[in-house]
């Protein structure tokens, strides 16, 4: 539930809001800017918890942080999800409209779809995630009967390919949320779901490299942000390259990337596609199309760990962020392993 302000309190939370923007050096995007909103407005403790732990680790907010946590946290709340769940509330009350419920053979559809419609109404800030929960569920139950009653009515058949429909939007939705628009890489909040959601046995094996590309600065001030986005991408393509399909490449903000890589145990094999990874890097050629001018080699430096037994996935990504630094204060474009 929000706070209820008045004029003098709205406007100082706005002033404190944009401050915090401007001292970190991030544009005030609708996004960045309602997440301080919220943090200083302390309408959404999840922003102000998570806010303040990134000021304690890194002392510093990029402004893909800010973004990860409004995606996390306001996103659900923003005109398309309430349009996907309003689709939805409809749909379900006018096939509960056209069913019997006294009719047994269809009972545990009847029921489901009440269930639904209950959880749309009492749970106006349902996200994604849970509106894709519900629709899961519906396809299910609804397969069910179909299975069971071959005579069962057009409506209920009609509702089958709506809900179908549905779930296919919200699978969209859910990748645009999670995919990085500029490489087409898995983003922050993206590889956090992919992790949250691994299971025991995925976690006994695997492997993390944080990467940086070297002097990325330097590339932008010197040829233009056009070919800085173009190296991102080229970036990233080289990675996904070097690894197998089941492993995760991930832009986690700026010019760092990340790679999530299943099934390895070994520091021989962690340094080894890292080292791939590095030296496909290096052999990126770019043209600046007006000037002719070929873009200087891009350097590559890469932090790599594997997850220990018993360990947690916070530590994994500190030893990694902790053996990138190595590699930046040792002259960069290397690959540093810390167990």
């Amino acid at each position: 539930m929000r706070i209820q302000y008045d004029d003098k309190r709205a406007e100082k939370t706005q002033e404190r809001a944009l401050l915090i923007l401007k001292k970190f050096g991030i544009p005030p995007h609708p996004y960045a800017y309602s997440v301080a909103y919220d943090y200083y407005s302390a309408a959404n403790l999840d922003i102000k918890q998570q806010v303040d732990q990134l000021l304690a680790l890194n002392k510093k907010i990029e402004a893909e942080d800010l973004k990860i946590i409004y995606y996390d946290n306001i996103v659900s709340n923003t005109s398309d999800t309430i349009e996907v769940s309003d689709t939805l509330l409809k749909l379900l009350n006018g096939l509960l409209l056209s069913l019997d419920p006294n009719n047994s053979n269809i009972q545990e559809l009847v029921t489901a779809l009440s269930r639904a419609s209950e959880n749309l109404i009492s749970n106006s800030a349902a996200s994604l995630n849970d509106i894709n929960q519900i629709v899961d569920e519906l396809v299910e139950v609804t397969g069910k009967a179909l299975v069971s009653q071959n005579e069962l009515s057009h409506r209920v058949k009609k509702a089958e390919k709506e809900i179908m429909t549905l779930k296919k939007s919200l699978e969209i939705s859910k990748k645009a949320v999670e995919t990085d628009p500029l490489t087409g890489l898995v983003n922050r909040f993206g590889f956090d779901n992919v992790i949250a959601n691994w299971s025991e046995e995925e976690r006994v094996k695997c492997g993390l490299l944080l990467c940086d590309i070297d002097f990325f600065k330097v590339i932008n001030d010197t040829y233009g942000h056009l070919i800085g986005d173009k190296v991102l991408i080229r970036v990233g393509q080289e990675m996904k390259s070097q690894v197998k399909g089941k492993d995760v490449v991930c832009r986690w903000g700026g010019e760092e990337f990340a790679v999530l890589l299943k099934d390895i145990s070994t520091t021989s094999q962690l340094r080894e596609i890292a080292e791939s990874i590095r030296r496909a890097v290096n052999e990126i050629t770019l043209v600046h199309s007006k000037s002719k001018e070929v873009i200087p080699s891009i350097t590559f430096s890469i932090g790599a760990t594997l997850l220990r037994d018993h360990d947690d996935w916070g530590n994994m990504i500190k030893r990694a962020d902790q053996a990138l630094y190595d590699v930046k204060e040792h002259g960069r474009n290397n690959v540093s392993v810390i167990i």
